[in-house]
């Protein structure tokens, strides 16, 4: 499948809304993408947060009909995007995503991907500053990631190893459909609360946004103390 470009500034209005707040300190900050499925978030962090260190983890089991990709899909898709936007020369007064793409391949690799498991704790990167998760507990909780830890069970051992892998004072960011409350789960494992908020957006279909499908979203800020 072909990177899109229309999908990444999507999905990256998305990114901007959920960072909303937090006092992050940009170019230092290892990053951490769990769940990161094709890398659309993946990338669209590192472009908001202008961090070296970016990496997107997922089990990457294929599926064709839930379109979850391989890592291999994953690395052969930003491979070809990094060939296209290497080989034009963009102005630094052009202000566009490709531009800022280029910018990001001058200065340091693209988002790191790699296979790792949440819930086991394998293979995860560790040191974190900061760790973004979209619609992964829910996906946990409802057994889609893992069948043999979902739940309650599966939700404290994902939160657990998410704690170990950020460092201390580090900032997590959650965004979970609205429903099931995290709140309890993310506290009994030892993290303080920024603030919990509900946001409501427009749902991307494909390469475009919804003008009817609206979708609930519970949005978690919180750190290691």
């Amino acid at each position: 499948m072909r990177f899109s470009i229309e999908k990444l500034k999507l999905e990256r209005e998305d990114v901007q809304e959920d960072l909303r707040g937090l006092k992050l300190a940009p170019l230092a900050l290892r990053v951490g993408d769990f769940g990161c499925g094709w890398g659309y978030t993946t990338l669209s962090l590192m472009l908001e947060l202008q961090t070296f260190e970016c990496f997107g983890v997922d089990r990457f089991t294929k599926n064709l009909v839930l379109d979850v990709p391989s890592i291999e899909d994953v690395n052969l898709q930003f491979n070809e995007l990094r060939e296209e936007v290497l080989s034009n020369a963009y102005p630094p007064e052009e202000h566009n995503i490709k531009s800022e793409i280029h910018q990001i391949l001058q200065n340091s690799p693209f988002p790191k991907f790699q296979v790792g498991d949440v819930v086991t704790g394998d293979n995860l990167p560790s040191n974190l500053d900061f760790i973004y998760c979209k619609k992964l507990l829910q996906n946990i909780f409802d057994g889609g990631f893992n069948q043999y830890h979902k739940g309650d069970e599966g939700v404290n051992l994902a939160i657990n190893r998410i704690f170990h892998a950020v460092k201390q004072d580090g900032v997590i960011c959650i965004v979970e459909p609205a429903g099931t409350n995290f709140m309890p789960f993310l506290e009994q494992n030892g993290l303080e609360m920024i603030r919990c908020c509900r946001i409501q957006r427009n749902r991307i279909s494909g390469q475009k946004r919804s003008t009817i499908i609206k979708e609930q979203y519970l949005l978690y800020h919180y750190k290691k103390p």
